[in-house]
């Protein structure tokens, strides 16, 4: 924690802070790992003993997890190097260690890996070998209805252990409905070991990561704080970013107002420093403006807020793709996966 940051929180210790509220936030927000750590260093003696004791005795417990998870990471993608079947780790453990150099820092609860699509077969014996089985979305997911999962979510989901390990298996940076493409060949030629526990695995360079955090946090409206974050600390962590490239890719992703969404929340709220240029282009672009600001405002009660309708989350991502093409890409297959959503299973109860 900064030291202005530090003297920041103690004044509002000082002032008086509701513990439970600031502990659920934390929770819901999936940045309790980074609270605790912070509340435990600066403001120890001004927690009620209750809570100090929930916060130990939880960061034990994510220091933890995320270290078995962080072993595994590297356990199977060294299985999957040995066949000869490149496969990139992407958020998880590696983006912690990248972001934020530590694994047990960040909230995670599965590992996600990117593989080719012409892979995913290849891959997916290596894993049942391992233990892993496919966990399908829902009861008679065979078949069919299996192949069109994996090519409306372009992941798929395998879990061993009672569902200890979880892993999201990618064929694809974003599902069809986004256009935001990126060739994993690409992305494999500019990657980067990263160490994880012992061993070091190949995860995205920080250019390409930025990008797709604001991918995956536009992805989920920016609905929890940890995505903010990721994206915060990842630029805190690497000064020497190559913002052409990161701003060059945007484009050809066509995915400039997504990106600029994610850089505009992370130096709004946590204070990311931003390249001038990149600065001015935020400030030029007031349909990022105003959404950004809508998102803020959002943030404080998102614990009192339930779930979000579709249709909501269907106007948001109309309102930030770059182009009239990829509103209709993204409102047709949109459309096309909720009426898929309706159909229930040949073998459901009924």
């Amino acid at each position: 924690m900064l030291p202005e940051h530090a003297e920041r929180a103690e004044a509002l210790v000082r002032e008086g802070v509701a513990w439970g509220l600031v502990n659920r936030l934390a929770v819901l927000h999936g940045v309790h790992a980074l609270v605790d750590r912070a509340l435990l260093a600066v403001c120890p003696e001004a927690l009620p003993d209750a809570l100090a004791g929930e916060l130990h005795q939880r960061t034990r417990a994510t220091a933890v997890f995320n270290t078995l998870l962080a072993s595994e990471l590297g356990r199977l993608l060294g299985r999957l190097d040995a066949r000869a079947l490149p496969a990139l780790a992407l958020k998880g453990p590696a983006l912690a260690q990248m972001a934020y150099g530590d694994v047990r820092l960040r909230v995670y609860l599965d590992l996600d890996v990117l593989v080719r699509g012409e892979d995913f077969r290849a891959v997916k014996s290596v894993l049942a070998e391992e233990g892993y089985a496919p966990r399908a979305a829902r009861a008679g997911s065979h078949g069919l209805r299996t192949k069109i999962s994996l090519w409306q979510a372009r992941q798929y989901v395998f879990t061993r252990g009672a569902g200890v390990f979880n892993l999201d298996l990618h064929t694809a940076v974003m599902p069809p409905l986004y256009y935001y493409a990126m060739d994993f060949d690409a992305l494999w030629s500019r990657a980067e070991a990263v160490r994880v526990g012992e061993a070091a695995v190949q995860c995205c360079g920080p250019e390409d990561t930025l990008l797709m955090l604001c991918f995956h946090g536009a992805k989920n409206r920016w609905e929890t704080l940890k995505y903010v974050c990721d994206v915060a600390e990842l630029i805190r962590a690497r000064p020497g970013l190559d913002w052409d490239r990161v701003r060059r890719q945007a484009r050809t992703t066509r995915a400039e107002r997504m990106l600029y969404l994610g850089l505009h929340l992370a130096h709004a709220l946590l204070g990311a420093a931003l390249p001038e240029e990149v600065a001015q282009r935020i400030e030029r672009d007031r349909p990022v403006r105003q959404i950004g600001e809508r998102l803020l405002e959002r943030f404080p009660t998102q614990v009192y807020e339930g779930s979000v309708a579709w249709e909501e989350r269907f106007r948001f991502h109309l309102a930030i793709q770059d182009t009239v093409a990829t509103r209709v890409r993204y409102g047709s297959v949109a459309l096309l996966r909720r009426l898929w959503d309706l159909v229930p299973p040949r073998n459901a109860a009924g």
